[in-house]
């Protein structure tokens, strides 16, 4: 009988154990595999321990397990990048920061259209409707007199986005120009509700304006 409790709360204190290394663990999906670990030998321990099973402790504990479950699956799916095409993972490179489950939940709203004839996407003093990633092409953009001709990959209408003010430039694509764009009112959403960190935007639009202003010298 000793043996019995002994061996009963040899489990629990693994149990405990394994848990609490995976509260000081970081990384989500392996800190919910400890946890799925130590929830398993708690099952094991409502079984064998008592005189007779704790079934109301073992249906909690499955029901628990079973949603960590889950959720790690949703993690492992979230960090695949598989399913992405190849122009897909063109605009997924000029967002680094982007978790591949973030990335698709973006990509979801986002429209693909291809120019067929110069297209104007802003203009300066305007809010623009959209926020534009030029996958491929060539554009003219116009500021204060000023022109000048850049090329993509680039985002467009960015600091319009950031500051929520009228664009600082007009720009016009070139025939040829392939972009995805989404409109502002439905990203704003998605990072409001969390589902896509600003700061990780906020990150990428500094780094297209650095190139920018390089390509500009």
């Amino acid at each position: 009988m000793v043996e019995a409790i002994w061996g009963g709360q040899s489990l629990v204190y693994l149990a405990a154990g394994v848990q609490t290394i995976g509260f000081l663990i970081r990384d989500q999906l392996l800190l919910r595999a400890l946890i799925l670990v130590g929830t398993i030998l708690y099952i094991v321990y409502y079984y064998i321990a008592p005189e007779l099973p704790l079934w109301d402790a073992i249906l909690c504990a499955v029901l628990m397990g079973v949603a960590n479950a889950y959720t790690m699956i949703r993690l492992t799916l979230d960090r695949r990048t598989t399913c992405f095409n190849e122009e897909d993972l063109a605009v997924y490179r000029a967002l680094p920061q982007v978790t591949p489950g973030a990335f698709r939940r973006l990509i979801a709203v986002a429209e693909r259209v291809s120019v067929s004839t110069p297209q104007e996407i802003t203009r300066e003093g305007e809010m623009p409707e959209y926020l534009y990633y030029l996958i491929e092409g060539t554009f003219t953009l116009e500021k204060r007199g000023e022109t000048r001709h850049l090329s993509g990959p680039s985002f467009l209408g960015e600091i319009a986005y950031m500051l929520d003010k009228p664009a600082s430039a007009t720009v016009v694509l070139d025939s040829g120009a392939r972009y995805i764009r989404w409109r502002v009112p439905t990203l704003k959403k998605l990072t409001a509700r969390q589902m896509l960190p600003e700061n990780v935007l906020e990150f990428a639009f500094n780094r297209d304006l650095a190139v920018k202003v390089i390509e500009a010298r």
